[in-house]
């Protein structure tokens, strides 16, 4: 080992020598030669740069060349990049939630199909209701009051009449009369006889029951009959058809005019059978009024029927809960004046006869008692 350096050219720069140390100093072996960066400040302005600096420093500090060629610089660019992508995606999406233009088209219609059976729980046509309950149910109602109809007991008897004219005390004011006269205008015929006659008891010449300013007629607007009745009494219709008319006193007595429906092919008998089981046909009597209307009665004078074959006309009498009738002379005189849709109003002249429940009325002669009927 001579112990001496050896000089070496690196690079292209001639000026540059680099010592090194001799082969056989290390032994035969492959020395490892780790060159050490050492900082060298050039001056431009001076022309001091060579050629070979000039170009690694024009490398260095050209524009994108550190960014691009430096591992850490392209890190950094992913991580941006990344977090834009991952921002536009976000905002996408929110964008989409905030406008869902087109969803609602399809789904509305998923909830209409739950919504379609809703609909028609619109129960407003009700009537169907309300309108609807049937009004117009006159004969059920009727037939339900037929099977329900009172009739009074056979063994009522009068209250008092002290004057004994057959116008119970009670009743003597219905007619103006006088309670303590059985004539009140004192021309051979007693009050009950004239008013049962439909005459007016009050008068000497002979008026008519009618003109005496206390006794009015009812003329029924749906089956077209006629009635009298004391103008002092309250009238009340009962249905909205006039089937059911009542009359009453002040005292709470009263008496009730009711029409019901023959059936097919049903008589009278048959009909009093089925609707007054506790009435017997044989037992009525035949009765004419003063305008010609025949019809049947009951021999206490407190229930009348009249029919035209189609319908039954019943006149009854209801008093209050004791044994005695105050206005018997009033159902007569009610019944008497009864008249069907048709019958000409012709006033006969008066029966001298006793009007007492004891003796049956008898029918006028024709010469005074001829009713025409108009047809």
């Amino acid at each position: 080992m001579n112990g001496k350096e050896q000089t070496t050219k690196v690079g292209d720069d001639p000026g540059l020598v680099v010592n090194t140390m001799p082969a056989d100093f290390y032994g035969g072996a492959n020395p490892v030669i780790r060159f050490k960066n050492v900082e060298k400040e050039i001056e431009l302005n001076k022309g001091g740069a060579k050629p070979s600096e000039k170009a690694m420093l024009d490398k260095e500090t050209a524009v994108g060349g550190n960014i691009l060629t430096s591992s850490k610089s392209m890190a950094l660019v992913s991580v941006i990049l990344f977090v834009f992508f991952v921002f536009g995606a976000g905002l996408y999406y929110w964008w989409q939630s905030r406008t869902p233009q087109p969803a609602p088209t399809s789904a509305p219609n998923i909830q209409q199909t739950p919504q379609q059976p809703q609909a028609p729980t619109t129960t407003e046509t009700p009537v169907v209701p309300e309108e609807i309950p049937t009004t117009t149910e006159p004969p059920t109602v009727i037939m339900s009051k037929e099977v329900s109809m009172e009739f009074p007991s056979i063994l009522l008897g009068d209250a008092e009449d002290m004057d004994n004219d057959d116008i119970m005390d009670i009743a003597e004011e219905t007619f103006g009369t006088d309670p303590g006269n059985p004539d009140t205008d004192e021309d051979g015929y007693n009050d009950g006889h004239e008013a049962y006659n439909l005459y007016n008891p009050t008068g000497k010449e002979p008026m008519k029951l009618i003109e005496s300013g206390y006794i009015d007629e009812f003329s029924n607007p749906t089956f077209g009959y006629k009635i009298y009745f004391p103008k002092s009494w309250a009238m009340g219709n009962v249905d909205k058809e006039y089937r059911d008319i009542l009359f009453s006193a002040m005292n709470g007595e009263n008496i009730e005019l009711r029409v019901f429906d023959l059936g097919f092919g049903q008589n009278f008998a048959d009909w009093l059978g089925v609707n007054a089981p506790s009435e017997n046909f044989a037992d009525l009597v035949e009765f004419t009024g003063v305008f010609a209307e025949k019809g049947y009665r009951r021999n206490d004078y407190l229930i009348y029927y009249f029919t035209d074959g189609m319908r039954v006309y019943v006149l009854a009498y209801h008093g209050l809960e004791s044994t005695a009738v105050g206005y018997r002379s009033v159902i007569k005189m009610m019944a008497r004046s009864f008249r069907m849709n048709g019958n000409a109003v012709i006033q006969p002249m008066p029966i001298i006869e006793s009007s007492g429940a004891e003796i049956s009325e008898t029918i006028m002669p024709e010469t005074t008692s001829t009713a025409t009927t108009t047809m």
